[in-house]
């Protein structure tokens, strides 16, 4: 009896630490949607966990005897290690974020660096020489043009001479 409840308080140690390492994660991304995910997959791994050890040592039936121990080592670790660095935690999501939020400035940055160079090397250049291309055979065609109906108003010249 003593060995179950031994291990249901240490699940609930083991279950502090989860909650505290999705806390950090919840103060990091600071969005409802994330905070739902992150609290529905404590959720999930907080009622596994606690049924799997109630097959081990009670054939899954629930009693008060293990829900007691599994509480009292969470809160024991709550409210003692998890409330003695949270400050310290939304310190660190912050400076994180901040971070973060510096580092994609600079990554858009030179992303856009990137394509600058692309542009102004490959499409603009492609363009203008295309551009070129077109005029000249435009000109020429232009020009076949001109011949043709001068030479057109000197044979009709000739001819009525």
């Amino acid at each position: 009896m003593l060995n179950s409840a031994f291990y249901f308080f240490i699940l609930g140690l083991a279950l502090g630490v989860i909650y505290d390492a999705f806390r950090f994660l919840r103060l990091l991304f600071n969005n409802k949607a994330v905070s739902f995910v992150i609290d529905f997959v404590f959720c999930a791994a907080f009622a596994l966990s606690f049924f799997i050890l109630l097959l081990g040592f009670n054939n899954g039936i629930v009693r008060v005897l293990y829900f007691t121990p599994l509480f009292f080592g969470f809160f024991l670790y709550v409210f003692t290690i998890m409330s003695t660095h949270c400050q310290k935690q939304r310190k660190a999501a912050r400076l994180l974020r901040i971070s973060a939020k510096k580092f994609s400035k600079k990554l858009k940055k030179s992303l856009l660096f990137i394509w600058q160079m692309y542009y102004n090397k490959f499409v603009k250049h492609f363009a203008f020489t295309s551009k070129l291309s077109r005029k000249g055979k435009s000109l020429s065609i232009n020009a076949k043009r001109k011949e043709i109906l001068i030479d057109e108003r000197a044979s009709s010249d000739l001819k009525t001479e």
